[in-house]
């Protein structure tokens, strides 16, 4: 019975739906045109029914279904819904695209597919009651997931157009990446179709199988950098359309593509152009999936173009002569920051390119062993005590070998991002021809030689010109956190290197690099924060060479550190897309040190992405405004650093004879922190003395006798009241 108590027959009650609803809905997506008696709203969509209409429409289709039985139509009204529908379809849309081929058909498709969910979302309003109670108890398809299974059947699967549609879409891909602009909106639509149409089909067989009905609402488009898809994965499922009708054939005809582009490449262009293209091929098929593409492909294309372009190729383009011999040669860092970026994507392809730097840096030091060999060869089988003097005493070798090696050593940090691989080849380089044998002399004799007389010049305090002083003060409260002593001598008197040399020891005694600090200029009365460069060191350079002023000491060169935000206080870092999660800190060791000697700590994390600069800050929980920053360099699993801990958070507890307990931030980019932090205890030698032997703190360092070495060099050393022979522990 209806809520009035009359019985609404089938053939009535289905002719008024036929008539205010469908014949309605169908006008319009057949003409475009709105009903002439319903009141239109100016700036807003096209109203098809009146209030009043949907509400007697609803109305009938309740009392249809609510009638006891056998005037109940539940059944009869959910098999009349298919029904209209699929005439529809069959009627409308199928005549629609037959015969039409590329973008015509995809645009068409694309209506089709528009206009049938606008038809299927009004129907659904109107059928409302079906869904709640019919479909829930019957365990069948709701009328959502019908609806796109009558478009799938009879019009997408129908006539080939699947096959049609693909062609149609890998087409207007390779014109786009030939570098012709398409309608990339008209293919988000239509790949966005296939994932509704999986989708649909994956309720239907979830509700055939469980007995229970999916949502009535498909789901939505799955953010950029979802995880990828497994085959029994319910986004998985939701994808066999994408996947089989695009997907598999859209990887294969991308590889043909890029063996196409990766062999004309190889004929007419040198290896850094021919990186540049590849990696602009990659980074436009990133582009191109984040467009119109499912997410889920993403790292599948990187992979066909990594393998085409890159993995099988390798062996033609590492022999090119513009390899990376002919990089190192012409110092070209941008093009080797390149190469360490796209072999990292191949599997195990740094090593041949690791392998031949170690080559050019092992030929490249032999060249400079030779040219030495020569020298004493020409002394005879028998030198004079006073030659062999003048060899020795002769410092161009070893500073020849030190340039080298802080060249290399900068190229290993800039271009290949600290990459262990490439450290340990440089390593094993040195030790090769460092080790050689040169009859009588040796190469340690020489360096020895060396070290002897840069601490001299470094130690005498009575040739100021040798020395200058250098005060570092807090950039807020303008109270000096450091000072020593800068060793011009040692630096080897350019100012580029007397710049390096000074950034060494501003790492050393305030855990901060050049970069993090600025020059109190003097400029007239006032004074002026600038950046620390080369200017600042010209005019003490130029007073070193000055004998007016040889006996005047050189003016204290005056850095402040730069105002930072307290790591607490900064933004967590949220990874961009398909990064991963926000990056966590999972352990530090050790966690209790000593302020007695260096320390290496070693903290495992998330997962680091590349492209970012990392480093660690230390905060006092005892006193807020001691914070001491340090460089890390990150592991190559990418899943924690390794740093050394700052010098003077180490020297505190030794002075102060006290502990103090720090929180350690994990910074990005000089901005963003880690989602947590970790602690760090420093105790004074007094507290570790007193601790009991095999604690974690009597295992992570060793003592340091402060007064040894000191007395041959008048009882100061350019690192007073640390350790002169500061080297990493080994595990």
């Amino acid at each position: 019975m209806s809520a009035h108590g009359e019985t609404v027959p089938l053939d009535e009650g289905w002719t008024l739906i036929r008539e205010k609803a469908i014949d309605r809905l169908e006008y319009y997506l057949n003409t475009g045109k709105v009903p002439k008696d319903v009141v239109q709203v100016e700036g807003k969509p096209p109203r098809i029914f009146g209030a009043g209409d949907y509400a007697q429409l609803y109305t009938t289709v309740y009392n249809m279904c609510t009638q006891r039985s056998p005037n109940n139509w539940s059944e009869e009204l959910y098999q009349r819904y298919g029904e209209s529908m699929a005439s529809y379809v069959t009627k409308k849309v199928v005549p629609k695209i037959e015969g039409l081929e590329g973008e015509a058909l995809l645009k068409e498709l694309l209506l089709r597919w528009n206009n049938h969910k606008l038809y299927s979302k009004w129907m659904e309003r109107f059928f409302t009651y079906l869904d709640r109670y019919y479909v829930k108890l019957q365990s069948v398809d709701t009328l959502a997931v019908r609806s796109v299974t009558i478009f799938k059947t009879l019009a997408f699967d129908h006539g080939h157009v699947p096959v049609r549609c693909r062609t149609a879409i890998l087409e207007m891909i390779n014109i786009e990446r030939e570098g012709t602009e398409v309608d990339q909106g008209l293919l988000r639509g239509v790949v966005d179709m296939l994932f509704d149409l999986g989708n649909a089909s994956r309720a239907s067989s979830a509700s055939d199988g469980q007995g229970s009905s999916s949502s009535s609402s498909t789901s939505n488009r799955p953010t950029l950098g979802a995880a990828p898809v497994h085959a029994n994965d319910e986004l998985g499922s939701t994808l066999w359309v994408y996947q089989q009708e695009l997907e598999e054939y859209l990887l294969p005809e991308t590889d043909r593509f890029y063996e196409r582009q990766a062999k004309a490449w190889l004929v007419g262009d040198s290896l850094p152009e021919y990186l540049v293209k590849a990696e602009s091929a990659l980074m436009a098929e990133q582009k191109r999936v984040e467009t119109y593409l499912h997410p889920s492909s993403m790292q599948k294309i990187k992979n066909v173009v990594i393998k085409a372009t890159l993995a099988n190729t390798m062996s033609q383009t590492l022999e090119k002569d513009t390899s990376i011999t002919w990089m190192l040669d012409n110092d070209r860092r941008e093009d080797l920051s390149r190469l360490w970026r796209l072999f990292g994507l191949v599997n195990n392809g740094l090593v041949p390119i690791a392998a031949s730097f170690k080559q050019y840096v092992q030929d490249y030091g032999n060249s400079v062993v030779d040219v030495l060999l020569e020298q004493l060869k020409a002394l005879g089988p028998q030198p004079s005590p006073q030659a062999k003097a003048e060899i020795l005493a002769d410092p161009s070798f070893v500073q020849k070998l030190v340039d080298m090696h802080d060249r290399f050593k900068s190229i290993v940090a800039e271009c290949f991002q600290s990459d262990g691989l490439f450290q340990k080849s440089l390593k094993e380089a040195f030790e090769t021809f460092i080790n050689r044998d040169l009859g009588r002399f040796s190469v340690s004799a020489m360096m020895s030689s060396f070290c002897d007389k840069v601490l001299r010049k470094g130690g005498q305090r009575g040739s100021c010109w040798h020395m200058g002083w250098v005060r570092i003060h807090n950039g807020v409260s303008g109270e000096e956190q450091s000072r020593f002593d800068l060793p011009l001598g040692q630096a080897g008197g350019s100012p580029e290197t007397v710049l390096y040399t000074l950034d060494r020891f501003c790492q050393h005694f305030c855990s901060c690099p050049i970069q993090r600090l600025q020059w109190l200029c003097n400029d007239g009365d006032r004074v002026t924060r600038e950046r620390c460069d080369v200017r600042m060191l010209v005019s003490a350079l130029e007073a070193r060479h000055s004998d007016a002023v040889a006996a005047t000491p050189l003016p204290p060169l005056l850095l402040c550190t730069v105002p930072m935000t307290p790591a607490c206080e900064m933004r967590v870092f949220i990874p961009r897309q398909g990064e991963g999660e926000p990056i966590r800190l999972k352990s530090l060791y050790p966690r209790r040190v000593a302020g007695t000697g260096p320390v290496e700590l070693r903290m495992s994390t998330s997962y680091l992405p590349e492209g970012h600069v990392y480093s660690v800050v230390f905060t006092s929980q005892w006193d807020s405004g001691q914070t001491f920053t340090a460089d890390c360099a990150v592991n190559t699993d990418r899943m924690g650093v390794v740093l050394m801990a700052p010098s003077e958070l180490l020297h505190t507890a030794w002075f102060q004879y006290g502990n103090d307990l720090y929180d350690v931030h994990l910074v990005i980019d000089r901005k963003y922190r880690s989602e947590n932090r970790r602690a760090l205890t420093v105790q004074s030698p007094s507290e570790i003395g007193s601790s009991s032997s095999g604690t974690e703190g009597s295992l992570s360092f060793e003592v340091f006798d402060i007064e040894r070495g000191s007395n041959d060099i008048d009882g100061t050393s350019p690192y007073r009241n640390t350790p002169t022979n500061w080297t990493p522990l080994s595990e």
